[in-house]
């Protein structure tokens, strides 16, 4: 009888381990997408759900800067590896005393997107302004696309990088891949 019992016991501990392990995987099928359409207009839909009060703000494509120049793109994205990113759409504060900067950027390897956004986090110039500091900083990934932004903390009662990242992850469908913080 106890050699019953155990058996018992054993199928009903391994079926348990089973479906807990069945649980927690997502179907292959289940993959986070990226934003859809050009990047300049996933910004708009950005501010559509997050507006920014008084802030005004300017969107720079690619064919306004040469986002190709190592230097140029470090100094919106943290990364000079040109080889890794095929559209970047950046928006900016229009008065340089206000340290304001959301990047949208699409990589070309969506499996190497969240080393792309941990790459950007480590290495973005929070300073890039000179006199200000951009101190609220995140990085979301949603599918192929990252998402750098990051905003001085005493513009909180306007935005703060989570309502950024709220909005974006809306405009994602309600998921992301990943969150840097």
């Amino acid at each position: 009888m106890k050699k019953f019992f155990k058996s018992v016991l054993l199928v009903t501990v391994a079926a348990v381990l089973l479906l807990s392990a069945a649980c927690g995987k997502k179907p292959a099928g289940n993959t986070v997408k990226g934003p859809e359409g050009p990047l300049p207009d996933v910004i708009e839909k950005i501010y559509t759900k997050k507006d920014m009060g008084e802030i005004a703000l300017a969107t720079i494509t690619q064919d306004m800067m040469d986002f190709t120049d190592p230097e140029v793109l470090k100094m919106y994205t943290g990364t000079d590896d040109t080889s890794a990113i095929k559209e970047i759409a950046v928006s900016e504060a229009m008065v340089g005393a206000i340290p304001y900067s959301l990047v949208l950027a699409r990589v070309n390897d969506e499996s190497k997107a969240t080393e792309i956004a941990q790459t950007m986090f480590d290495n973005i110039d929070t300073r890039k302004w000179l006199c200000v500091e951009a101190d609220d900083l995140k990085v979301a990934v949603c599918g192929d696309t990252v998402m750098l932004i990051m905003i001085g903390s005493q513009y909180a009662e306007t935005a703060t990088s989570q309502e950024i990242v709220d909005a974006f992850e809306s405009v994602c469908g309600g998921s992301l891949t990943t969150v840097i913080e």
